[in-house]
């Protein structure tokens, strides 16, 4: 029994679900720590915290999810906005807290939503009361002292990339990835397709070709990804054009990678491949496209930020960052927990944004809008039939830029 359980533990590790310490020692090293847990769901009748921890690990042995009594980290996280909008900030804190540290342990479904748009409410929640996101640094932090312990991984580095994503430090993420390949080369080539796209909008073009020592093979895993995800569409029409749009977005950094360093013919064939598989107005234009934004990225100063808000940029969906928020790649445009509408994007030659899969409905009050005025503001209608404006402002420059 005990080798079965084993089995499967690390089978599940291996898909990238993480299992914390029930007891949220895992959460602060110490009580006063902003990320501190101090709360947990409350224990079914006749239920103690040992007995809920060993049904847990009864329910993974016989790959059951449906248990009764089973905290519903769904629910948590719905509860923890309900709470925010009460203006019972340390409650809500508190329930993200819980969700980041065990949602996967009872919903390995939620994988993509704790990256994306539970962390998207948290910074909602940060916006309103500064305590979040000393917490989520807090959580950030730790995680990053792993890898200096040599006891870092992809989904690891995952989860702190979608992190800085939302507190807006991507140069953190930079940073640690030059960090690991310093110290473990092998661990930054798994985690390089994390941070490909975040490397091509700096303009780390030779960084990113020492990683793809063969462009065919890079394209060829790019096309074999796509195909898994197409297989996990259900003939949903929505959830195949966001894995489409993956695709789409993936070819387009291989192309641009190629075109910067010196390898047009090789971006043409390769363009001409994913044309055969997608028929995608980005990817006919992808090589001129990716020759105008390397010209752009040349004329900045060395030092500074690459121009994110120029007109060469608008065949890119996670461009310009700056107005376009995102969350480890998933937009924040009027989100909802699992439901949205399309929303109109005139700015682009598709007629809505991409994205990660999950249905176009109502944004059931889970809107992260820009509100303030700035520059190249976009009609947003395609949620509940209500006019917002989406605004792209300038990004910050260093001292000396032009």
């Amino acid at each position: 029994m005990l080798v079965v359980l084993a089995s499967v533990f690390a089978v599940l590790l291996g898909f990238g679900w993480r299992f914390q310490r029930p007891d949220g020692l895992q959460a602060a090293s110490g009580s006063s720590a902003a990320s501190a847990e101090k709360w947990s769901p409350p224990l079914g009748p006749g239920e103690s915290a040992a007995s809920r921890v060993k049904r847990l690990a009864n329910d993974v042995a016989s790959l059951s999810i449906g248990s009764t009594n089973r905290p519903d980290p769904g629910k948590v996280l719905t509860e923890a906005k309900d709470l925010a909008d009460k203006g019972q900030y340390e409650e809500a804190l508190q329930r993200h807290i819980w969700y980041h540290n065990h949602a996967l342990e009872y919903g390995p479904s939620q994988t993509g939503v704790r990256l994306s748009f539970a962390l998207s409410s948290w910074m909602d929640l940060a916006r309103r009361f500064p305590k979040a996101r000393q917490a989520l640094v807090e959580i950030r932090d730790r995680e990053k002292a792993t890898f200096a312990d040599g006891k870092g991984d992809t989904t690891l580095f995952h989860e702190v990339s979608a992190i800085n994503s939302n507190l807006h430090e991507e140069d953190d993420t930079m940073t640690l990835f030059k960090t690991i390949v310093q110290q473990d080369p092998e661990l930054a080539r798994r985690c390089y397709a994390v941070v490909e796209d975040l490397l091509v909008r700096k303009g780390e073009y030779e960084d990113c070709l020492s990683f793809i020592p063969n462009s065919e093979a890079r394209f060829k895993s790019i096309r074999q990804e796509k195909e898994r995800m197409a297989q996990m569409s259900f003939g949903n029409s929505r959830v195949k054009e966001a894995f489409d749009g993956r695709f789409v977005k993936q070819t387009c950094g291989l192309i641009e990678i190629l075109v910067a360093t010196g390898h047009k013919p090789e971006a043409e064939k390769i363009r001409d491949q994913a044309l055969l598989i997608v028929d995608d107005p980005l990817l006919t234009s992808a090589v001129q496209d990716a020759e105008k934004k390397v010209v752009e990225v040349k004329r900045v100063p060395v030092g500074c930020a690459a121009p994110q808000n120029r007109s060469v940029f608008a065949n890119r969906d996670d461009i310009p960052r700056s107005g376009q928020r995102c969350s480890a790649g998933f937009p924040t445009c009027c989100i909802a927990d699992s439901n949205r509408r399309g929303v109109e994007n005139t700015w682009h030659p598709r007629k809505f944004a991409r994205f990660a899969g999950w249905k176009h409905c109502d944004t059931a009050g889970w809107e992260t809008c820009a509100t303030s005025s700035g520059v190249n503001s976009r009609a947003c209608t395609g949620c509940c039939g209500r006019d917002r404006r989406i605004v792209s402002l300038p990004s910050p420059r260093r001292p000396g830029c032009a």
